[in-house]
C-alpha cells in the first residue's frame, strides 16, 4: 500500500526537481520525465495539473519560439516547503527507522555501487 497515490509522488519529485535543476539546464516536461523514467505523455499531463494548481508555469525557450521551459511559481515553492517535513518523516518511520545501522550500511553500499556504474559523482 502507498502513502500516496502515483500522481500525488510524480507531481512531487517534479517540484523537486524544478526547484534545484541541475546546473546549466533548463528543464522541460521531457526532462522532468527522463528524470522520474516516465512517459513525456504523462508529465505533460501531470505538468498541466500542476500549472492548474499555480506550482508551476511554462515558458518560453530563450531563443526558441517552439520550445518551452518548466518553472517553479512561488506558490509551488510553498507548497513544497509544506510538503517536505511530512515527506521526510514519512521516508523515515517507512525506510529508515526499520533498518539496522548495519543493513543501512549496506543499502548505502548497495546504492553508492549503482551509481558509480551509472557515472554518478559523489556530489549528485
Amino acid at each position: 500500500m502507498s502513502l500516496y497515490g502515483a500522481s500525488v509522488e510524480y507531481g512531487l519529485h517534479c517540484l523537486l526537481y524544478l526547484a534545484d535543476p541541475p546546473e546549466g539546464v533548463r528543464p522541460s516536461s521531457r526532462d522532468l520525465a527522463e528524470f522520474q523514467g516516465v512517459s513525456p505523455a504523462y508529465i505533460a499531463k501531470l505538468f498541466t495539473q500542476l500549472e492548474k494548481a499555480g506550482l508551476v508555469r511554462r515558458a518560453a525557450w530563450p531563443g526558441d519560439v517552439r520550445g518551452v521551459v518548466a518553472a517553479l511559481t512561488d506558490a509551488g515553492r510553498q507548497r513544497l516547503a509544506q510538503a517536505a517535513p511530512g515527506h521526510v518523516a514519512a521516508v523515515r518511520g517507512l525506510l529508515i527507522d526499520v533498518m539496522t545501522p548495519e543493513q543501512l550500511s549496506a543499502v548505502a553500499d548497495g546504492l553508492g555501487e549503482v551509481a558509480r556504474r551509472l557515472g554518478a559523482t559523489t556530489e549528485d
